[in-house]
Parts: C-alpha cells; sequence; structure tokens
C-alpha cells in the first residue's frame, strides 16, 4: 500500500479519536460537577483514546495481513516463475540433445553415403581396369579389388563381390598360350601368343589371390588377418592354371564350386554331414575320424577334371 494511503488513514483515524473524545467529553459531562465531573471527563478521554488505539491496531493488523499477503503472493510467484525457468532449462537442453543426436545421424549418415560413393567408385574403377586390352593396367585391376577387400572386413559382402567378380574373371574363356611359335611365323600369331602369355599371367595373379586369402591357415583357432572366411565360390568351367594340390589347403582341392565355411570350402551340391545346410549331425569324435580318413572334399559326381595342355592347366567341367 503507497504511504500516501497509510497517511491519510492514520490522520483520519486520529481525527475520529479526537472528535469522540470532544463528543463525549462535552456531551457526558453535561450537568455534572465537582468530582463526577472530573470523573466523567476522565472516562470520556479513556474511552475516546481506547476506540482510537484500537482502530489504529485494527488498522496496523490490516496493514500486517497485506504484507503478510503480498509476500506469499510474491513466494507463489517465485516458485511459479523458477519452475517455469526450469522447464525452460530442460526444454533448452531437450532441444540441444535432440540436435546433437540429428547432426551425429547426419554425420555418420554422410560419412556412410561418402564410404559407400568411395568403395563404388574405387570398384568400378577397379571392374573397368580388368576389361582394360593392356595387361599392367588388368593387373591393377586386380589388386586394387583385392585391396579394396582386405580394407574393409567388417562388409563380408563386398569381399564376396570382390571373389565373384574373381571367379567370373577365370571362367571367362581362354585359350592357353602353348609353344612359343618359330621365328619364321607371321607377326599376327606371333602377337597372339604374347596376348595369350601375358593373359595367363593375369588369370595366375587372379589364383594367387583367392589362394592367398581363402587360406585360414594351421591355426583352427586364429586365423591370419588376411583369411576371408565364409566364401562362396564359383569355379565351374574355370581354366586354373598350374593350381597344384601344394598351393591350396586340403580341404579346398579339386572342387570347382561351394562354400568355405570356417577354413573348410564344402562344395555347392553336396555338404557332409554336420556343416551349415545338412540335416544330419555327426558327433565330434566321429566327424574329426571322418577327417581323418578323408584329406580331401571331392566334388559331386556330376562334376569332373580333365588336365590342359602342357603347362598343368585344370578346366573343371559340370
Amino acid at each position: 500500500m503507497p504511504r500516501r494511503v497509510i497517511a491519510t488513514v492514520a490522520a483520519l483515524i486520529a481525527t475520529a479519536t479526537i472528535g469522540l473524545v470532544v463528543v463525549l467529553w462535552w456531551a457526558g459531562t453535561a450537568g455534572l460537577s465537582g468530582a463526577a465531573l472530573v470523573t466523567a471527563r476522565f472516562d470520556a478521554l479513556r474511552t475516546g483514546l481506547s476506540i482510537g488505539v484500537g482502530g489504529g491496531g485494527v488498522f496496523a493488523l490490516y496493514l500486517a495481513w497485506r504484507r503478510q499477503h503480498a509476500t506469499e503472493i510474491g513466494l507463489v510467484q517465485k516458485e511459479r516463475d523458477q519452475a517455469d525457468v526450469a522447464r525452460a532449462y530442460k526444454l533448452q537442453r531437450q532441444t540441444a540433445e535432440h540436435n546433437r543426436l540429428h547432426a551425429e545421424r547426419v554425420a555418420a549418415t554422410t560419412e556412410r553415403d561418402a564410404e559407400a560413393r568411395r568403395i563404388t567408385d574405387l570398384y568400378a574403377k577397379a571392374v573397368e581396369q580388368l576389361g582394360s586390352d593392356k595387361t599392367p593396367v588388368r593387373h591393377g585391376g586386380l589388386y586394387a579389388l583385392e585391396r579394396l577387400a582386405q580394407d574393409h572386413p567388417d562388409n563380408p559382402s563386398l569381399r564376396q563381390t570382390v571373389v565373384n567378380v574373381l571367379c567370373a574373371y577365370l571362367r571367362a574363356p581362354f585359350d592357353l598360350p602353348g609353344d612359343p611359335p618359330d621365328a619364321n611365323t607371321d607377326r599376327t600369331a606371333r602377337d597372339e601368343h604374347r596376348e595369350r602369355v601375358q593373359e595367363r599371367e593375369v588369370r595366375l595373379t587372379a589364383q594367387r589371390i583367392l589362394i592367398s586369402h581363402l587360406n585360414p591357415g594351421d591355426d583352427a583357432e586364429h586365423s591370419p588377418a588376411t583369411f576371408w572366411a565364409d566364401i562362396d565360390l564359383e569355379l565351374t568351367s574355370a581354366v586354373l592354371i598350374k593350381l597344384g594340390h601344394d598351393r591350396l589347403p586340403a580341404t579346398q582341392r579339386d572342387v570347382p564350386s561351394g562354400h568355405l565355411h570356417r577354413g573348410r570350402l564344402v562344395p555347392a551340391k553336396r555338404l557332409s554331414p554336420g556343416t551349415p545346410g545338412s540335416t544330419k549331425r555327426r558327433s565330434p569324435r566321429k566327424l574329426r575320424s571322418a577327417e581323418r580318413r578323408s584329406a580331401t572334399i571331392r566334388p559331386d559326381r556330376r562334376s569332373t577334371s580333365r588336365r590342359g595342355p602342357s603347362d598343368g592347366s585344370t578346366q573343371s567341367t559340370t
């Protein structure tokens, strides 16, 4: 309450008290004299002052209540303001966290997209190099595919795609160069023989890449970092050059196509009991006995292998 209002009310109370004392003084003492007059005047003065003091007390209590009420309202408003600030801060934190997570998702998506585009570009360039008519370029394409698959161990589908490309390259028609032509042979025949020799070297490179990455090593529990596990091979009708038994693990010899599972190349059309896709299971003791009795996994009956020309190539047909 403004001070001016308080002063006005106090002045009114004082005026009313004085007026009441005057009225009681004169009205209550009319016709009295002596000791009775003094007593009546004293009572009038006491009554007027009591009423004035009581009115002032009532007004003081009103002021105290008003002040207390204003204080309580201020506290309630302060609590509301603090609650609003807390809600605003919480909303701000939630918004900041949402923005951070969104930024992380966008960054991760952008990174994945960039990585996928980079892999696609490298893969497309390497495959394009395989179609070149220059031997060094084809060699570079093979090694580019090998590095692309080796550098992404967390992407098994990419490794399978690279192996599929290598197998498809080995399945492509190819005539072995045979014996070198005589010096009197025309230039066209010599150039054709040289191109076949160069293509043979490219195919040997593709075979060496497959051999080096499909060998699980001697330790069955700890394969080398260069080993590509769980790989499907399709080499039916492929011309394999100088692929001796000393170059492949025992479980990968003489198999035209199949699935590499934990270092074992299982033929695509015949699954040994205990391998994925088989309906029968063997105990570990019987399975180890069967593996000791058979050092190799043979292809299905419809697949045959025949020796190629004089350079030791092997062609698998179905």
